[in-house]
């Protein structure tokens, strides 16, 4: 059978950002509620849109002051650690040049979704792009799939959806598409594989090497 769209998680996926993310969090925390904040108890709150969670580490009326503040961080500080994926830009080239549709679907905001896509060169190889500013429900719920799924005019059942953790493998289900397991960011956790991704691979390279039969 062959693939009409592949779809990509962002986050651990196409960019190895998680490091950054636990950064800002921790900077804006301790900026304007001076509590310090271990990269434990930021990740804790991973779930929600992070603008959503910066909005619960202070008062109301500082709400919009600290998303601003998160924002610079993560901009200012996004080559000091954030390194491209080794074999993201040659996968996706292949996957535009082989005439298939491409989306990014993530829970992450829009605003900090961009800063990433811009600083990496990466946005100018996806069709359709949802964040989490625009789905009602994070993963597992397969809102945000479906959402693509009916931009890019394509059933489930001919799509793929990568991503690098448990809610990603659950979403696709979810949804009906075929779930690959990414497995080579810094985070990777080959733990995973007990929730039985369709495929699973260490490399990008690896990912392109499977599509080329289905495309």
């Amino acid at each position: 059978m062959k693939l009409e769209a592949v779809i990509f998680d962002l986050d651990g996926t196409i960019a190895d950002t998680i490091k950054l993310t636990l950064h800002a969090i921790r900077e804006t925390a301790r900026k304007f509620t001076g509590r310090e904040m271990s990269d434990e108890d930021a990740l804790s709150m991973f779930g929600p849109v992070d603008t959503e969670i910066i909005k619960t580490l202070v008062k109301t009326h500082e709400q919009q002051a600290a998303i601003e503040d998160y924002l610079n961080t993560f901009s200012d500080s996004f080559e000091d650690y954030v390194k491209p994926i080794e074999g993201i830009p040659e996968l996706l080239t292949f996957i535009k040049q082989s005439g298939v549709k491409t989306g990014l679907f993530t829970g992450r905001g829009r605003i900090a979704t961009d800063i990433i896509l811009s600083k990496l060169g990466l946005k100018k190889y996806f069709d359709e792009i949802i964040s989490g500013d625009d789905t009602k429900a994070f993963k597992p719920d397969p809102d945000g799939i479906l959402k693509m799924l009916k931009k890019l005019d394509v059933k489930a059942v001919d799509s793929v959806y990568a991503g690098d953790f448990d809610v990603d493998i659950k979403a696709s289900r979810n949804a009906g598409t075929k779930a690959v397991l990414a497995l080579w960011s810094s985070t990777a956790d080959e733990g995973l594989m007990e929730h039985k991704p369709d495929a699973a691979f260490k490399t990008p390279y690896d990912y392109m090497e499977w599509l080329k039969d289905k495309l």
